[in-house]
C-alpha cells in the first residue's frame, strides 16, 4: 500500500466492464458496451493499461480477475468497473455475468455470480496498491429466472441495490445508486447511461482528487434526475493521499453527437441570436454580456452558466480544441468547464463553469475575466467564430432576450432636427413636463425612436431628457446588453450622461466612425462620418448630482455649449448599486428612448458647433479619443478651412 502521501501511482491499469446482452428481454442493457468502450478509450489516454470486456460470461469474467489481481505491483492505481445488472443476496453484492439462463435463485446467484466484497479483497491482498478504485454502474432492476414470468410484483424476486462493502486500506468506491435503491431513470436515446456519461465528463479532469471528483458525479447525477437517483460512496484512503486520474496527461475528445439538443429556441432568442450575428459580422468582435449575480458584490455561488454562440455548424465544431483555444484566450482553466448541451445549426453551447472548492474563488474569477475581455481578446475568440458569450443564470439571460425581443422602434416619434423640420428655440418645444431641466434642440441630428412602454408620457412624466455618448459598435451592445457604469469616476460611481448632445458627441465619448464598407454604405449612403448618442430619459431623483466638465474645455475658456454651463454640463446617475443598468428595462433609473445619428460629408471635428474641440482635450490615444483620422491630418484640414455639411437623407 502506499507509504507517501504526495507520491505518485509507479503504475496505472484498468478493467471496464460491460455487460447487457442477457438471457431475457427484461434484463437486457443497451449503453453497457458503450459505457466499458469509452471508459477503457479514456482511461488509456490517461496512462493506464486497459483490459475491456464486453459482454464477459462468468468463465471470461473470472479469468480477468484473476490476472487482474495476480499481477498487482507495487505502487499501483487499479480501476474496476463494471456496468451491468447487480443483485443482492444476504447483504452481498453481486455482478450477473451474461449467460445467466440458470440464475433463477438467490442461491444461484451466490454461488455463480461475482461477489464485490471478494473482488476487493483479491485487488488488495498482497497490500501493495498505491489506490484502488471501484466504480458500479448498475441502477436496472434484475429478475431472476422464473420470476421474469411472474405476473404478480409480490411474487417477484428483484435486487434491492448495492449495499456498502467493507473497504480495504486505501480503496474508494462509488455505486451509481444510493444503499438499498434500484431506479429506473433510462435514456436510451443516449449513448452512455446519464451516471457513465457524468463519470466520463469528470474523469480526466487535471488533478483533481478522486473523491472530489465523485462529489462532483453525486451531486450532478442527483440534479439531472431530479433528485430520483443519487450515487453513493466510501472512501477508506489515507488522508492527504492525493489521488489524481490525470496528471496533465490528455483531456479527452468529447463527440458532439452526445451533446446535440433538437429543442427549438424561443422566438425571441432565435431573434436575440440573430441580431448578436449581425453585430458580430459588423464589427468583427462577439458581443459579451454578464448577468447581475454575477456582477453582485454580496453573491455567493459555485457554479454558473456560460452560453457560447459560435457562428459555425454544429458537426463542423471540434470541441475539444475550441475549447482549449477559448479557455487559453479567456484565462478560465480548463477543468472549470463541464459541457452540458449544444444547440444543433450554428452551435449554441450550455456549459457549466465551476469551482466547487472555492465558491467565491469562482466569482472573483469571473469578474476578473469580465473586465478583461479587451478589444484585442474579443477579436481572438472571433477568431474562433464566438459570436456571443453570456456568463450568469439561464433565468437571468432569458429576462435579457424578452427585454430585446420588446424593444421595437417607434417611427411615428422618428425626428430630423433642423431648420424647416423639426426645430424649436429656447429650452423646452412645448409644456410637458421633463422634471424642470431643460431640453433644448439637438440641430443637426436625426432621432431614431424607439417603443418602450404604452402611455408613454404617464409612465415618464417629469422625466428629463439627456444624452449618452458611444462608441460605434458600443451602441448595439448597449441595447442588446446593457448600460455599464462609467470606469472614470471624477464625479463618484454612476452612469454618466449630459443634457447637452454637443458634449456627448465629443470624441471621447461618442466614437467618429469613417463609413468606408459595404455594409456602412447600406445605412448611410450620402455621409463620410458617422455618430451615434443615446438619447436618455432620467428622473430628477436619479440625477445624483450636476458637475463640470472634464474635458479641459474651461481651462482654456472655451465654452462647449452655448445654452448649458460648463459647470453643470455632466450628470451623474444613480445606477441603483448594479454593475450593469438594463435602461431598456422601464423600472430602471435610466432608459434609453432612442438613438441620435449625425452623418457628415467630412469630419465633424471641422463643424461650427465642433470648435470647442480644438480647445479642450483631444488626443492621439485611440482608446480615450476616436475621432478615426489621427490628430496631425485633423488640424491640418482644421487651418486650411475646410467646410463640413451634416447629411440629412
Amino acid at each position: 500500500m502506499a507509504s507517501d502521501a504526495a507520491a505518485k501511482p509507479e503504475r496505472r491499469i484498468a478493467c471496464c466492464i460491460g455487460n447487457g446482452s442477457y438471457s431475457h428481454q427484461s434484463n437486457r442493457l443497451q449503453q453497457s458496451a458503450n459505457n466499458a468502450n469509452d471508459l477503457g478509450t479514456l482511461f488509456k489516454t490517461l496512462g493506464f493499461d486497459v483490459t475491456t470486456i464486453i459482454n464477459g460470461n462468468r468463465e471470461r469474467l473470472s479469468q480477468a480477475i484473476k490476472t487482474l489481481t495476480q499481477n498487482v505491483k507495487q505502487g499501483d492505481l487499479i480501476i474496476f468497473y463494471y456496468c451491468g445488472q447487480t443483485y443482492q443476496v444476504n447483504g452481498i453484492d453481486y455482478l450477473i455475468h451474461v449467460d445467466d439462463e440458470q440464475l433463477n435463485s438467490e442461491s444461484d446467484v451466490a454461488s455463480s455470480a461475482l461477489n464485490t466484497q471478494e473482488i476487493l479483497n483479491l485487488l488488495s491482498e498482497t497490500g501493495k496498491h498505491f489506490a484502488i478504485i471501484l466504480v458500479v454502474d448498475s441502477s436496472k432492476i434484475y429478475q431472476l429466472g422464473n420470476a421474469r414470468e411472474s405476473k404478480s410484483k409480490a411474487d417477484v424476486p428483484s435486487s434491492r441495490g448495492i449495499r456498502k462493502v467493507n473497504l480495504p486500506h486505501e480503496t474508494i468506491v462509488q455505486f451509481a445508486c444510493d444503499v438499498d435503491q434500484m431506479v429506473n431513470v433510462i435514456t436510451h436515446n443516449d449513448r452512455n447511461t446519464l451516471y457513465t456519461k457524468i463519470l466520463l465528463q469528470y474523469m480526466a479532469k487535471q488533478y483533481v482528487h478522486v473523491k472530489d471528483i465523485f462529489k462532483y458525479i453525486e451531486n450532478d447525477v442527483y440534479q439531472q434526475t431530479n433528485r430520483q437517483q443519487r450515487p453513493s460512496s466510501a472512501n477508506r484512503l489515507s488522508k492527504g493521499l492525493q489521488v489524481f486520474l490525470n496528471y496533465g496527461i490528455v483531456v479527452p475528445k468529447l463527440r458532439i453527437e452526445e451533446f446535440l439538443s433538437d429543442a427549438k429556441l424561443a422566438d425571441e432568442e432565435e431573434a436575440y441570436y440573430s441580431e448578436c450575428r449581425e453585430y458580430y459580422k459588423l464589427t468583427k468582435e462577439p458581443l459579451v454580456c454578464i448577468s447581475d449575480e454575477v456582477l453582485a458584490s454580496d453573491s455567493s455561488y459555485s457554479c454558473t452558466t456560460l452560453k457560447l454562440a459560435v457562428d459555425v455548424n454544429c458537426y463542423q465544431l471540434e470541441l475539444g480544441t475550441f475549447f482549449d483555444k477559448f479557455c487559453e484566450t479567456i484565462g478560465l482553466p480548463r477543468e472549470f468547464l463541464t459541457l452540458k448541451r449544444v444547440q444543433k445549426g450554428s452551435a449554441i453551447l450550455e456549459t457549466e463553469i465551476a469551482d466547487k472548492s472555492k465558491p467565491n474563488g469562482l466569482k472573483v474569477k469571473l469578474k476578473m475575466i469580465y473586465k478583461s475581455l479587451t478589444e484585442k481578446m474579443r477579436q481572438e475568440l472571433a477568431k474562433i467564430k464566438i459570436f456571443f458569450l453570456f456568463m450568469g443564470s439561464v433565468e437571468s439571460l432569458g429576462k435579457v432576450q424578452k427585454f430585446r425581443s420588446e424593444i421595437k422602434m417607434n417611427p411615428q416619434y422618428n425626428r430630423v432636427y433642423t431648420q424647416g423640420r423639426d426645430f424649436w428655440a429656447g429650452p423646452t418645444p412645448d409644456r410637458l413636463d421633463r422634471g424642470g431641466n431643460p431640453y433644448f434642440c439637438p440641430v443637426g441630428w436625426k432621432r431614431w425612436s424607439f417603443y418602450v412602454t404604452e402611455k408613454f408620457y404617464d409612465k415618464f412624466k417629469g422625466w428629463s431628457i439627456c444624452y449618452h455618448g458611444t462608441k460605434f459598435s458600443y451602441g448595439l451592445v448597449i441595447l442588446l446588453s446593457g448600460l455599464k457604469p462609467a470606469e472614470r469616476v471624477e464625479l463618484g460611481q454612476g452612469i454618466y450622461t449630459t443634457p447637452s448632445i454637443n458634449y456627448a458627441c465629443h470624441p471621447r465619448y461618442a466614437e467618429v466612425k469613417l463609413i468606408e464598407s459595404s455594409t456602412d454604405n447600406t445605412f448611410f449612403k450620402s455621409g463620410k462620418y458617422v455618430q451615434f448618442v443615446l438619447e436618455c430619459r432620467v428622473h430628477p431623483s436619479n440625477i445624483i448630482l450636476k458637475g463640470p466638465e472634464t474635458l479641459d474645455a474651461t481651462k482654456f475658456n472655451t465654452t462647449i455649449d452655448n445654452n448649458i454651463s460648463n459647470d453643470t454640463i455632466e450628470w451623474l446617475i444613480n445606477n441603483q448599486g448594479l454593475e450593469l443598468v438594463d435602461f431598456n428595462d422601464p423600472n430602471a433609473s435610466i432608459i434609453c428612448t432612442g438613438i441620435m445619428v449625425r452623418v457628415t460629408d467630412n469630419h465633424p471635428a471641422l463643424l461650427p458647433q465642433s470648435q470647442w474641440w480644438h480647445h479642450a482635450h483631444l488626443c492621439d490615444y485611440s482608446k480615450c479619443c476616436m475621432f478615426a483620422i489621427d490628430r496631425k491630418t485633423l488640424q491640418a484640414l482644421y487651418e486650411k478651412g475646410d467646410q463640413c455639411n451634416i447629411m440629412y437623407d
